[in-house]
């Protein structure tokens, strides 16, 4: 018997060290027992397939059927009687009334899927019911066994494809038409992607110092800006930049420059705002003449 105990050195805490040839008697056999038995390290593969099965299995997982096949397979195989349920639900209408179209749509996707499952039990059923007979058509049993194996493949191929439209709309744009063409294998997008991620990202980097060269086609509508130590013709009137004042105002006789500097300063300000007068109100009560002044008689008394 042997037994794992760990390296006596002080450095080690991944090294372990096997013991030969252990005295079994000095531990408890019931007592043992009661560990269980052992796992073993669980296979990712097993027994190999025929050659033949195996090189269908393979090109329907990494391609799919084509549609004629699979719609003539789906066709060949309806759902039992007595097996309703392997008819894909269909959706309640009153759910249908509230969605959204994208999600009628991602519904009716799943259903197709769905569906496909449930043709595949039936042929695998049809399968089964003929080799409990007591005379079963092993050939017929064969074809019925391919075609549900077929079935079930390309479920596993629509699965991948899934997966890969999730992540391709995530990945850089330069990137996704090349991840789009790879095959898969082990991986989603096929083995050695790195390669094909640095191949592009050095295009990308090379592309940075590539510029294109300046166009030499003159523009003669084009005119370029106007330096303020320069003094430029138009139509035959010179401009001059003034200091404290509006720019590249043309200069003509004095009174002339004057009123348009005068509008140009009048344009650029903001409207007045306008007074607006208040509504008119109740008229107000007319006023009482004063009394007269008075005044004392000049006449005397007889």
């Amino acid at each position: 018997m042997t037994e794992t105990t760990a390296c006596t050195s002080p450095n080690c805490t991944t090294c372990y060290v096997i013991e030969e040839n252990m005295d079994v008697s000095d531990y408890d056999p019931d007592l043992l027992r009661e560990l269980g038995d052992e796992e073993a390290d669980p296979a990712e593969f097993g027994d190999d397939l025929q050659a033949d099965v195996a090189a269908r299995f393979q090109r329907i997982l990494q391609d799919g059927l084509n549609k004629e096949e699979k719609d003539g397979l789906i066709k060949k195989y309806p759902y039992p009687k007595n097996v309703p349920l392997a008819k894909s639900p269909t959706l309640n209408p009153e759910i249908i009334v509230n969605l959204a179209e994208a999600c009628k749509l991602r519904d009716k996707r799943l259903l197709s899927k769905q569906d496909q499952l449930g043709k595949t039990l039936s042929a695998l059923g049809k399968a089964l019911t003929n080799l409990l007979k007591k005379t079963p058509d092993i050939p017929d049993v064969i074809r019925t066994l391919n075609d549900a194996g077929k079935l079930l493949a390309d479920s596993h191929y629509a699965e991948t494809d899934t997966r890969r439209s999730v992540l391709i709309p995530l990945i850089d744009k330069s990137l996704a038409d090349p991840f789009k063409d790879r095959k898969r294998d082990t991986f989603l997008f096929g083995e050695k992607l790195g390669d094909l991620v640095k191949d592009s990202q050095g295009i990308k980097k090379t592309g940075q110092f590539i510029h294109p060269a300046p166009s030499t086609s003159s523009n003669l509508n084009a005119r370029g800006p106007l330096s303020r130590g320069n003094r430029q013709q138009r139509g035959g009137q010179s401009y001059h930049p003034r200091a404290g004042g509006p720019r590249n105002v043309p200069m003509g006789p004095p009174y002339q420059n004057r009123r348009r500097a005068a509008q140009y300063t009048a344009q650029q300000q903001p409207p007045a705002r306008r007074h607006v007068a208040p509504p008119p109100g109740p008229p107000a009560p007319a006023r009482r003449a004063p009394p007269p002044p008075y005044r004392p008689s000049t006449s005397r008394r007889a």
